[in-house]
């Protein structure tokens, strides 16, 4: 799950990849790795708080685990 974009939740206009990997829970940080993109689930949309942030994307996460 990637975001590419700002980060408006947080009054972030700092254009930035954020990569959620699914399953994985090692550490990458100083690694370089390839990501791609395999569809789009959402425009960027600033929430209320953190907590609605943090409902969306679980579901968010559901619409790329049915794939």
């Amino acid at each position: 799950l990637v975001n590419y974009g700002t980060r408006p939740t947080f009054n972030d206009d700092k254009v930035v990849i954020e990569a959620h990997l699914l399953g994985y829970s090692g550490d990458l940080y100083d690694r370089e790795i390839t990501v791609l993109f395999d569809g789009f689930i959402r425009e960027i949309k600033t929430f209320s708080s953190k907590e609605e942030l943090i409902n969306q994307l679980d579901k968010d996460i559901k619409k790329v685990e049915k794939k």
